[in-house]
This record gives structure tokens, C-alpha cells and sequence, in this order.
């Protein structure tokens, strides 16, 4: 046998001699503790004795039973009293059970004695000046009475109440067990689930050691799985109730003198939605409720404190919600010096804007007025970079990198689209350059379609004035469908619901004429005018023009003077429809001026079917009832001035006679027409001019009526058209009316 084989063996035969000594002195010690039951149950005085001892306070005890349970006696106790630290009443506990289990040294989180105490209230509660007291397990003082030298206290069936008036935070939770196990000192390990009150949900996990003394400690509440609106409660936390979500919510938290100073928390979940417990004004007459859904919501967070200042950082910010695409790695971190001046610092990355819009609509902390526009625009994007710093709210500087920014229209403010800017401001202004793109603003209450532009870009700048917004730029160059320019001056949105105050001017450098009917504001612009001007611009383009608008849109159209609208272009080879019943002026090139609702044009050069006009000057007093004062001069072939004429409605109506009329020769017309644009103008057409014809072959081949080499003048009248002097020959024939001809004879 080797000198190793014998150790082995002597040490085999000790452990084996060891556990059967355990084994038998378990047994004896069983044996008397069963044979000691009776005796203690007679003689409540000594476990009175042990329990003030272990407790370090004198314990009162009505009656008591005894049983053996498991690993060990049970002794069951009624009419329990604890005497206070000092005069207040007795800490008085109706049920308790003592229980010694003599196999605790192998057992984890056990003790070989421990009391059980059930059915107590005892609630959690934050003071105003952050600290957190637990009362309930407290006597008369206030103060937690001590261990002492007690192994382990069991709570059964705690209804535990949690309290934090300063954050609206109630929470009645159900404690199934807390075990308490006594470390030595004044250390003790808390462990137990945690439920809400009347719900069958999965329950939080609770594991803390904490030191009496000091009241500091380390505390971990989570779980996984977990059904959080209905373990919540749909508690409101600064207004915001959590109605739907499941998942694994975790938190650790470290004490120091009863004051939190450092947490931690994992949180992960799905299918959540979130209600507001607050309505949002979002129309006349309409307020609704809004809540936000989210496919998930992930975020790892942690919060350090000290007596001067605190720091919040979350990392792996996680969101998913349809029809937004998913995004995740998002962080943010604010960190405050509390001492004064308080200054404040923050940092965002990869943040999803659409869902941290939707999360701050719903709290009670941001203003009615922004929480309103967040519900309405519903703003998407990415915050791919952001910094902040302050010390108040009129000391403070803000810089982000917006990519993929969109916003709806609301109201007065409109919707906007575009790839990415950056935001630069203070507590005075705020500054977003905008480089060249493309971009897109949607402001449907003003005009019908939005403005898709290829090529945008400018600074614009917005700062507080009274109790609105001015909006402004010094200068923006733009390309859009069909047109392009440049744009400078502002915008005052005055915040109490009324139109704004405009101060703008454009300069048009190139634009397709059909490209105007994207800019009518048919919020202020008749309907009549918006179809007139839709169909009368067919084609064309516009060689230059400008804009100037200056006063509030309330005034619009500035009949009061208190503002002015100005528009001035010059256009080329334009069609222009400007009546369904006449012929299309075509070839246009003219000169046309805007001021308020009126209109004068002037065109150097025309063409009517195939009449070449000059000299053409339009009016219109107000465009909001339409009426057209056109003046004309033409010089062209007396046939082609006949086929003029058949093509208007004066054509239409003498048709037959016209039909067998034929001239040949030179016409020289001159015109004015006053012409309603719109049916909803109660003017008639009314036509005035004269008709030069020279050296003019008039050919009634149905009355077989033939004149050659005439002269003649027509005054034109709507009420009596023709009236014409024909000279032939040196005679002087003079007709009023439209005149049946007969064959006349060389005489």
C-alpha cells in the first residue's frame, strides 16, 4: 500500500466518522427539541425570553401552539407585542410563527430560527426631499425595529403600497413572500416576489441587501415575460399610462442614506401601447385622447446622483413601429450640475424622431400647443447627432443633424420634406441651414398640391415674437416643376389661430406658364378666378417676373390698405384660353402686372385664329368677380378676319348670314370687349370697335351679288352689329342690321 492510498483511506474513514456524529447528534437534537414542544407550549415566558433577546426588545406573547413541520418545530404565536424604542404603543402583531430549521446550514437564504408574521400593510413612501421611508414594519416612532440577533423574518400576504406624490406614482402591489434574512448587524438580504394588487400577471422578482444602520444597499426588481400593463396597473407617470406591452423589465438600484444614487435598467418589450390621460385639442369642437403603438421598445438606461448632480445615459435605443422602418443603437445622455447656476448638458444620437414625437405628445410636461402639432404632423426623421447646454430656460444652446425630416401641415405651419439639415440655436433663435436638395412642402389649407423641388436650399431662421413665431430668410434658391427662383423675407405666425403676417419677395428666373396654377391660394382666391385662370393658361413661358407681399393675411386682398400684393412677369409664345365660347390667343407675348385682386396685361404680339393682333391691353378690376376689358388692334386679310369672326359667339349667332358672305382683301380692326369671365357675373358681353376694309371683293354668291374693289367701315356693336358704309364706284351704300341682299342691278 503507497503512502497515498493509506492517506486517502484515513481521510475517508474521518468523513465518514463526521457525518454519521452529524447524523446522530441531528437525531438527539430532533429528539429533544420533540420532547421540548410540550414544555415551551406551557411556558410562554421563555419564548418570550429568547425572542426579546434576539429582537434586543421585550416581546409579549397571548398563547401558543407547536407542531413539527418539516426540518423542524414550528411554534404558532398569538396576541404578539413588540415594545417600542420609546414611549409610543407597542409594534402589536395578531399571528407570528417560529419556526427552527436544523438543517438551514445547508440550505441557501435560510435560517435555522425565523419568524413568520402575515397579512401586513406596509407601504413604501418617497418624503419631499427624495428620501424613502418604509412604514408598517415600524413601531410607534417611525423607526424599523432591528433584527437584533434573529435569523430570518417571513412576511406572508404583504399588501405593499408605493408612493412618490412628487412623479403621481400610486402603486398598490401583493407580496406572496418576502423573506428577510438576517446577515448580522444591521445588514439584512431581501427576497420575494412582487404582484399587482387583484392580478393574476407574472410577478417581479425582488432581491436586496441593504444595511439598517445606514439605510444603503443594492436593490434588484425585474423579470422576464412579464405582462407590464397589467402589473402596472395602467398607473399614469406624468400623465403617459402604459395599456399594452410584455416583455423583460429590469432595474437595479444602489442606496446611500435612504437616497437612490445610482440605477440601472434593461427594459425590452413588445406590442406596447401607450395612452395619454389628457386630451389634445386638435380642432374646433374636437379633442381627442392620443396613444402611441410600438412593435418594440428596447433600451438599456443608468442614472448616477450625488448631492450636486446627477447624469442619465441610454444606450441601444431600440425602436420598431409600422410603417416606420426599425431603428435601433440610438443613444442619449443629459448629465446636471445642480449647483447654482444649475447647468445642464445633453447628447443625442441615431434618435428616432417619429417615435419620440409620439412618446412626448402624450406627457403632461410638454406645452398644449406643441403636443397638439405632434399629434397633427406626426414628424418622422432621424436626430443623427444632437447637443444641448444651459442653464435655464432663457440661457441655453441647442445643435443637431436632422436627416430624412417630414412633417405634416397644421394649420398655419406647413408640412416639409427633405434629406437633411442642421439646426443651430439659443434661447433667442434658431437657425436650420438647409444645403442644396430636393425637397418638398405640403400646405394643402393654401394651395392644392405641394411643391416638389429638384434643387432647395437657404438658411431660415425663426425666433419668438410676442406671443408667436417670426419665421424669416435672407435668401433661398430654389427649382421646382417647371419654374425657379429665389425667395427672401419672413413670415410672422402670430399664435393665436389668425392668418399670418407676410413679408416676402420672390424673383422668378425661368418657369413654365402652366406652373402658376400650382401657386393660387384657394383659401382666398374664388373659385370662378382659380377655374378661369386653370383653363386660360395653357402654355407658355415666363422669361422674368417677381413677387412682393407685405400685411396680414387677414386684411387679404388689402382693400384697406393695410397691405400690398404686387406681381409683375414677362411671358413668351403663350396660349392663353381666356373664354370657352372665343378663340385661343396664341403666340402671346406680353407683359402682365398683379396688384391685389387686379390684373392689366399688355402683349405686343398675338395671334387669334390666325389673325395677327397688336397692340393688346387686357383688365381686370377684380379678379373675385371676373370681368375682362380687352382692347385690340389687328391688321390682316379680310378672310381670315371672316374666319375671326365665325369663331366667336357674334359669329355664332349670324352664322346663316355669314355662312354666304366672302370677302377678299385688307382688314384693319380695332376692338374693345368687356367680357365676364365666370357665370356667376351678372355683366353682359358687350363689344365696341370698327373694321377698316380696302380694296375688298365682296362675293353673296347665293344672292349672286358680287362687288369688286370696295371700301367700307364697320362699326361693331353687340346690340347693333353690323352698321357699315360700303363706297363703290363712288356710290355711298349704307346698312344697318344684317341686310338680306337681292340682286341688284350695274345701276
Amino acid at each position: 500500500m503507497t503512502r497515498w492510498r493509506r492517506h486517502i483511506r484515513h481521510a475517508r474513514r474521518f468523513v465518514s466518522a463526521a457525518f454519521a456524529t452529524v447524523v446522530i447528534g441531528l437525531a438527539v437534537l430532533v429528539g429533544i427539541s420533540q420532547l421540548a414542544l410540550p414544555w415551551l407550549t406551557r411556558n410562554p415566558d421563555r419564548v418570550e425570553t429568547w425572542l426579546s433577546q434576539k429582537l434586543d426588545r421585550s416581546v409579549r406573547i397571548g398563547h401558543i401552539d407547536s407542531d413539527w413541520v418539516g426540518a423542524g418545530p414550528r411554534l404558532t404565536l398569538d396576541d404578539v407585542q413588540i415594545a417600542p424604542t420609546d414611549s409610543a404603543a407597542a409594534f402589536q402583531i395578531p399571528h407570528a410563527q417560529l419556526s427552527f430549521d436544523l438543517f438551514a446550514v445547508f440550505r441557501r437564504n435560510r435560517a435555522w430560527n425565523e419568524l413568520g408574521v402575515s397579512d401586513l400593510d406596509i407601504s413604501l413612501e418617497r418624503a419631499a426631499d427624495g428620501r424613502w421611508q418604509l412604514r408598517g414594519l415600524v413601531s410607534g416612532d417611525g423607526g424599523t425595529p432591528s433584527m437584533g440577533s434573529l435569523g430570518a423574518l417571513v412576511l406572508s400576504r404583504v399588501a405593499l403600497s408605493v408612493n412618490d406624490p412628487s412623479h403621481d406614482l400610486h402603486l398598490q402591489l401583493r407580496v406572496p413572500e418576502l423573506r428577510i434574512v438576517n446577515l448580522g448587524g444591521s445588514s439584512l438580504r431581501l427576497l420575494g416576489h412582487v404582484k399587482r394588487e387583484r392580478s393574476d400577471a407574472a410577478s417581479l422578482d425582488l432581491v436586496a441587501e441593504l444595511d439598517l444602520a445606514t439605510r444603503s444597499g443594492d436593490i434588484y426588481v425585474g423579470g422576464r415575460n412579464l405582462e407590464l400593463a397589467r402589473l402596472s396597473g395602467s398607473q399614469p407617470v406624468d400623465g403617459v399610462a402604459l395599456l399594452e406591452g410584455s416583455g423583460t423589465a429590469q432595474v437595479w438600484a444602489s442606496l446611500d442614506h435612504a437616497r437612490i444614487n445610482e440605477l440601472r435598467a434593461r427594459l425590452d418589450i413588445a406590442n406596447v401601447t401607450f395612452a395619454s390621460v389628457t386630451t389634445v385639442h386638435v380642432d374646433d369642437g374636437i379633442d381627442v385622447a392620443p396613444r402611441t403603438h410600438l412593435d418594440r421598445l428596447a433600451l438599456v438606461a443608468s442614472l448616477q446622483t450625488s448631492a450636486n448632480d446627477w447624469r442619465v445615459d441610454i444606450t441601444n435605443f431600440t425602436v420598431e413601429a409600422s410603417p416606420l422602418s426599425a431603428t435601433g443603437g440610438g443613444a442619449v445622455s443629459v448629465a446636471c450640475d445642480q449647483r447654482p447656476p444649475t447647468r445642464c448638458r445633453g447628447a443625442a444620437r441615431d434618435i428616432a424622431v417619429g417615435s419620440l414625437a409620439s412618446l412626448a405628445m402624450l406627457s403632461e410636461s410638454v406645452p398644449a400647443g406643441l403636443r397638439a402639432w405632434l399629434y397633427a404632423a406626426a414628424p418622422r426623421g432621424q436626430l443623427a447627432s444632437g447637443q444641448f447646454d444651459g442653464t435655464s430656460a432663457d440661457r441655453f444652446s441647442v445643435a443637431g443633424e436632422l436627416h430624412g425630416l417630414r412633417t405634416g401641415s397644421v394649420g398655419v405651419v406647413p408640412g416639409i420634406e427633405f434629406a437633411h439639415a442642421r439646426l443651430l440655436g439659443d434661447a433667442g433663435a434658431l437657425l436650420l441651414e438647409v444645403p442644396q436638395q430636393a425637397l418638398r412642402i405640403d400646405y394643402p389649407h393654401v394651395f392644392r398640391k405641394s411643391f416638389v423641388f429638384s434643387r432647395f436650399g437657404g438658411d431660415v431662421v425663426a425666433w419668438r415674437a410676442g406671443t408667436g413665431w417670426r419665421v424669416a430668410t435672407d435668401h433661398i434658391d430654389f427649382d421646382g416643376e417647371g419654374y425657379g427662383g429665389e425667395l427672401r423675407g419672413g413670415i410672422d405666425l402670430q399664435g393665436d389661430g389668425s392668418r399670418p403676417v407676410l413679408d416676402l419677395s420672390a424673383v422668378v428666373t425661368h418657369a413654365e406658364v402652366p406652373a402658376a396654377k400650382l401657386f393660387w391660394p384657394i383659401n382666398v382666391m374664388p373659385p370662378a378666378v382659380v377655374e378661369w385662370l386653370d383653363r386660360a393658361l395653357v402654355s407658355g413661358k415666363v422669361v422674368g417676373g417677381r413677387v412682393v407681399v407685405h400685411g396680414d393675411l387677414d386684411d387679404w386682398p388689402f382693400d384697406n390698405h393695410a397691405g400690398r400684393f404686387e406681381a409683375s412677369c414677362e411671358v413668351d409664345d403663350v396660349t392663353f384660353d381666356f373664354h370657352p365660347d372665343w378663340p385661343r390667343a396664341e403666340h402671346v407675348h406680353a407683359t402682365a402686372d398683379f396688384v391685389g385682386v387686379s390684373l392689366d396685361a399688355e402683349a405686343s404680339a398675338a395671334m387669334v385664329s390666325g389673325v395677327h393682333a397688336t397692340g393688346v391691353s387686357a383688365h381686370v378690376t377684380d379678379l373675385g368677380t371676373p370681368v375682362l376689358d380687352l382692347k385690340a388692334q389687328a391688321s390682316d386679310s379680310a378672310e381670315r378676319l371672316m374666319a375671326f369672326l365665325r369663331a366667336t359667339p357674334i359669329g355664332a349667332q349670324h352664322a346663316e348670314s355669314l355662312d354666304t358672305l366672302a370677302l377678299g382683301g385688307k382688314a384693319q380692326v380695332s376692338v374693345t370687349t368687356h367680357l365676364p369671365i365666370s357665370d356667376e357675373v351678372s355683366d353682359i358681353l358687350a363689344v365696341d370697335g370698327n373694321v377698316k376694309l380696302s380694296g375688298v371683293n365682296l362675293d353673296i354668291a347665293a344672292q349672286d351679288f358680287h362687288l369688286a374693289a370696295i371700301s367700307t367701315s364697320a362699326w361693331l356693336s353687340a346690340a347693333t352689329f353690323p352698321i357699315l358704309r360700303i363706297r363703290w364706284k363712288r356710290v355711298l351704300i349704307r346698312a344697318e342690321g344684317w341686310v338680306h341682299y337681292s340682286r341688284m342691278s350695274a345701276n
